[in-house]
Order: structure tokens, then C-alpha cells, then sequence
């Protein structure tokens, strides 16, 4: 599938370089990327199979083009608060605490993505996370250990094989959240996606600068 995702994501940050949700953000890039690409089957929450659960998963989006090759994609979008107004509409961001669960899910979705792989149910994958909470991309400069480093998605990071807690983690905090496994090798690199500073605020913020990260999940060579 010739897919431009770097392009789609430019073409979605002109008109839309912020969200309510992301549920908002979501559809927005299925609007996108049908505008761009219409002879694509675009899908949100699509079931996908799961023989240890009878429920089923569901994928955040699923495309498919005439050749039958699927590309699953994984969102993630958290934010720091934020209130102002861009083009006569009204956003006010909340902030989203817990970032050591919200980095947690983002390693979680690439396992995910590379499960649906190996199962042959996606050919390859994306996970799109999306923030203007600076604390992510500069946790490294902290210089701090913490119970979740191994989990931590600051930029230039690199993530491979078994991710874990460290020891002094809360119980509660953990429970059900066992490790992270990743079968290939990632780094994280964090791109602009927007600057809001020319829009009217309803309060002083240093939040108005949102980057994004892409992380591209690829085949599973054992699964063909």
C-alpha cells in the first residue's frame, strides 16, 4: 500500500491542529485519509479476532486497499491543559495525568499491533500518539530513575524485547498491567505537528505546542 503517512498527518494539522478528544482526532484522520485516498476501506473500531477472548479486540483504525493489503493504526492523544479558541470554536483541554499509565498503553499498543501481525490479521501497523505535554518528550532530561523508565517515551528513545516495571512500584498501580513485549527494535521520534500561539486564549499556557510521534510497526515475516 503506497501510504504517505508523514503527508496525511501535514494534510490533518492544517485544518484540524487541534482536538477535542480522541475520538476527534480519530476521525478527523479517517476523514483525511478518505479525502486523500478514496479508493481505501477505512474502518474505526474495527473487531479483530481473538481466540483467548471471546469478546473480541478492537483496533482503533483499520484500512484496507483493492489488493487486499490492511494497515491497522493505534492512537493515543493526551494533553495538558489547555484553553483557547481557533477559528471561532472553543477547545478546552484538560490535563491528563497518570503519564506512567499513558506511556504504559503506548508500548502496549505496539505489542498489539505486532500481535495482529502475527496473526496475519493486519499486514503492518502505525501507532500515532499525539500531545502537547512536554513532560513526555523531555523525561530523559530529568535525569531521575523511576519505577517505569523502561516504559518512559521521551525523544531518541529506543525499545526493544521485554519491558518491565521496576521495583518500588505501587501494587496498585501495576495490577493488570503485566510487561511489554516487542519483537523488532523502535525509537521514538518526535515531530511538530502544530504551534497554537497565534490563537486567542482564555488563559496564559505553555501548552500550545503539539508534537507527535510515529511509530511504524512492519510485517510479520513468520506469519506469510
Amino acid at each position: 500500500m503506497n501510504l504517505d503517512f508523514k503527508k496525511i498527518i501535514a494534510s490533518l494539522s492544517l485544518w484540524r491542529p487541534i482536538f477535542h478528544s480522541e475520538d476527534d482526532l480519530k476521525f478527523s484522520l479517517a476523514w483525511t485519509i478518505k479525502k486523500e485516498y478514496d479508493d481505501l476501506e477505512v474502518r474505526l473500531e474495527k473487531r479483530m479476532k481473538n481466540e483467548d477472548n471471546k469478546r473480541g479486540e478492537y483496533i482503533d483504525m483499520f484500512l484496507k486497499d483493492h489488493k487486499g493489503e490492511r494497515i491497522g493504526i493505534e492512537f493515543k492523544y493526551f494533553t495538558a491543559k489547555l484553553n483557547c479558541f481557533y477559528q471561532d470554536e472553543e477547545y478546552s483541554l484538560t490535563k491528563h495525568s497518570a503519564n506512567i499509565l499513558r506511556s504504559y498503553d503506548c508500548w502496549k499498543d505496539v505489542s498489539r499491533l505486532e500481535r495482529f501481525a502475527a496473526k496475519d490479521e493486519i499486514d503492518f501497523g502505525y501507532t500515532f500518539w499525539l500531545t502537547n505535554d512536554k513532560s513526555y518528550w523531555n523525561e530523559h532530561k530529568q535525569n531521575t530513575k523511576s519505577g517505569y523508565d523502561q516504559f518512559k517515551i521521551y525523544e531518541n528513545r529506543q525499545a526493544s524485547g521485554e519491558l518491565k516495571w521496576n521495583d518500588g512500584m505501587g501494587e496498585n498501580t501495576v495490577k493488570g498491567r503485566g510487561g511489554v513485549s516487542l519483537k523488532n527494535t523502535y525509537t521514538v521520534r518526535w515531530d511538530d505537528y502544530s504551534n497554537l500561539e497565534k490563537c486567542i486564549y482564555s488563559n496564559r499556557s505553555k501548552h500550545n505546542i503539539f508534537r507527535y510521534v510515529l511509530l511504524e510497526v512492519p510485517p510479520d515475516r513468520l506469519s506469510k
